[in-house]
């Protein structure tokens, strides 16, 4: 998909991630919209990276919740609809790629955790409605991380497909790569996500 703002015309973002918690951040969405473009909220999950093994059900973290009430995220998204602002909904938290599948820091690969999986279907299907969503943050910084990077890519292009099979305004992905800038001292393999986003 062809990411367009709010107008439905095609369009560069340029924006900002945003601060926490979402009930102190709906007053400053006005002002926001003046300065950038887009919007990526920090929300509204959490996974810790240590897993306490009481919490730990053989695929993902048991305790992968909500930060933010679903009725503080509608209430945010509401004011984003209101003054115009463009989001990149922020699903990273429960789609989390870079990980050992130990800790329950991420997925791992294709064939784990289901219930992430449901999560990220049931999370578009609750908030695709609202228009000021233009696209979906689906992997913060993919191309580093410990397991292989196949893995890695399979589990990226699989968060794209489940929701672009729950959008129903079938509006793209988005990620933010590390290796790309020059003086990255590690592997340069951000090529390879390419093709697993919009």
């Amino acid at each position: 998909p062809e990411l367009r703002d709010r107008s439905g015309l095609p369009f560069i973002p340029m924006g900002s991630y945003s601060a926490e918690p979402v009930s102190a951040r709906h007053s400053g969405i006005r002002e926001f919209k003046t300065g950038v473009n887009t919007h990526n909220p920090l929300l509204p999950w959490e996974n810790p990276k240590s897993c306490p093994a009481s919490e730990w059900d053989g695929t993902y973290c048991g305790n992968s919740v909500r930060r933010d009430p679903l009725s503080e995220v509608h209430a945010w998204l509401d004011r984003a609809d209101a003054v115009g602002a463009n989001v990149f909904y922020n699903l990273e938290s429960i789609a989390r790629s870079t990980a050992d599948g130990v800790t329950g820091s991420g997925i791992p690969n294709t064939s784990c955790c289901p219930l992430q999986w449901q999560r990220i279907a049931s999370e578009v299907r609750e908030v695709m409605h609202h228009p000021s969503i233009v696209g979906w943050y689906i992997a913060d910084e993919p191309d580093s991380g410990v397991v292989p990077d196949v893995d890695r890519v399979a589990v990226v292009a699989k968060v794209r497909e489940t929701v672009l099979a729950n959008d129903a305004k079938q509006r793209p992905t988005a990620a933010c790569f590390d290796t790309t800038p020059a003086y990255y001292h590690g592997v340069h393999n951000w090529p390879d996500f390419l093709n697993a986003t919009d």
